[in-house]
């Protein structure tokens, strides 16, 4: 599978986890983050959310999070956030399949302007009650030679 498929694979398993049970007519698990939550209100949360990827910077006013299997509705999972703003998707997550970070263009997949992710062992987050922070390194992959650059982020969950 291409570097490419690989992140728009991990861009729409993503979105499929924090959107819990959308296109699925069976009630989400209590405190799941559903389609229509987000849709219902925009994604309005409270809490922040900053990424800083090379010299590139995003903030999030409004993101969403879950603590724990039963709030997000996934075995093994722990963490998850979700940040949707002006076309992009900021994304953290620590669960069965590991830990990963990334921001996406979600408007365009197929030639997105913005697709940073870091995954496994070049990933450190750091969850203090309701604060997270974490460094890595994130693979660009809008560009046809993939490169991996030094980010960080920083937030507070509501």
């Amino acid at each position: 599978m291409s570097r490419r498929w690989w992140r728009v694979w991990l861009a729409s398993v993503s979105l499929a986890l924090v959107l819990g049970a959308c296109g699925n007519d069976a009630p989400a698990p209590e405190g799941t983050i559903t389609a229509a939550d987000i849709q219902e209100d925009g994604g309005a949360g409270a809490g922040s959310f900053t990424m800083v990827v090379g010299d590139q910077s995003w903030s999030f006013d409004s993101i969403r999070c879950a603590f724990g299997e039963e709030e997000i509705g996934q075995e093994g999972a722990e963490f998850v956030l979700s940040a949707i703003e002006d076309g992009l998707q900021a994304y953290v997550s620590i669960d069965a399949f590991g830990t990963s970070a990334s921001i996406d263009d979600i408007e365009d997949l197929e030639n997105p302007s913005v697709s940073y992710a870091a995954f496994g062992d070049t990933l450190a987050v750091d969850i203090a009650g309701k604060n997270l922070s974490g460094i890595g390194d994130f693979l660009d992959a809008t560009t046809e030679s993939p490169s991996l650059i030094e980010g960080t982020f920083a937030g507070t969950c509501p």
